[in-house]
This record gives C-alpha cells, sequence and structure tokens, in this order.
C-alpha cells in the first residue's frame, strides 16, 4: 500500500486494505444496515433464485433479490453451450413472476455486455444510467423494467 495507505484524524484511524476481512466486513454492514433501517424502514429483502441442473450439478441460474417492492437480477448464466435456446428468458420470466406475487412493482440489474443488454432490451428492460470507460472499452448499463 502506499503512503496514504495508513492515516491519523484525530484519536482515528483511516487504513486502506487490500482485503477485508469478514468481520470488519460484517460489522460495516450491520451498522449500514441499522442506519437505513432507522431512516427508511424494513426493507423486506428477501432472496430469490432459480438453479439451472444438469443432473443434481448446479450448471448456472439467476440470483437476485426482492425489496421495497423491486426485483434486483445480480447474476444470469448459462452455459456457452446452452445459450440460444430460451433457457436464460425463460429463468427471467421465472423471477419477474415470483416479484410480482411479491408485490413488487419493477425490476432493475446492471451488465457489461453489449450482447446481454440487447438480451434484456428484447424482454422490456430500458437503459437508465450507463459508465463508460471501463478498462478493454466495456461499458457498464443499468436497466430497469415495469412489471405493473
Amino acid at each position: 500500500m502506499g503512503e496514504q495507505s495508513r492515516v491519523n484524524v484525530g484519536c482515528l484511524k483511516l487504513e486502506v486494505v487490500g482485503k477485508i476481512n469478514s468481520s470488519d466486513e460484517a460489522v460495516i454492514l450491520e451498522l449500514l444496515r441499522a442506519h437505513n433501517i432507522s431512516n427508511f424502514g424494513q426493507s423486506g429483502r428477501s432472496d430469490l433464485a432459480i438453479i439451472l441442473r444438469d443432473g443434481g450439478n448446479t450448471i448456472g441460474g439467476l440470483v437476485g433479490y426482492t425489496s421495497r417492492r423491486m426485483l434486483y437480477v445480480s447474476l444470469l448464466f448459462v452455459p456457452a453451450e446452452m445459450r440460444n435456446q430460451g433457457l436464460a428468458g425463460r429463468m427471467l420470466e421465472m423471477a419477474e413472476q415470483e416479484a410480482i406475487s411479491r408485490n413488487c412493482i419493477g425490476a432493475y440489474l446492471d451488465t457489461m455486455s453489449c450482447d446481454a443488454e440487447n438480451f434484456y432490451r428484447k424482454r422490456g428492460y430500458e437503459v437508465f444510467g450507463r459508465l463508460d470507460g471501463f478498462e478493454d472499452a466495456l461499458t457498464v448499463a443499468w436497466m430497469k423494467k415495469r412489471l405493473r
């Protein structure tokens, strides 16, 4: 770490670390959750996953959660040899239906792939934010969809 990796601010210390230990991360997360609950109320967060299995082996799927009447899709993966068979679209549809049953009004996600962006556009998602200039000219796009 560079010269600025440790800085004293009065009796406090700021420290840059390359790998956070799980207990520090848990403390920060718990403090943030408590702050958010006191300001915004309970989120009603509930995990949502659709697992793609071949026999008993997990080979792909969709992972996300519902919270505050929104579905967030954090991961969606289909093995290359199984793409273009409708699996990703079916998983997304299943997640959206489950979100509706949980009283969600919308969905959002982010992607770094132009192919994935087109996939989501075909399913009614629209870009509401973009961050250009990532390594190798990659772009992150944030997308949303109204579910009801």
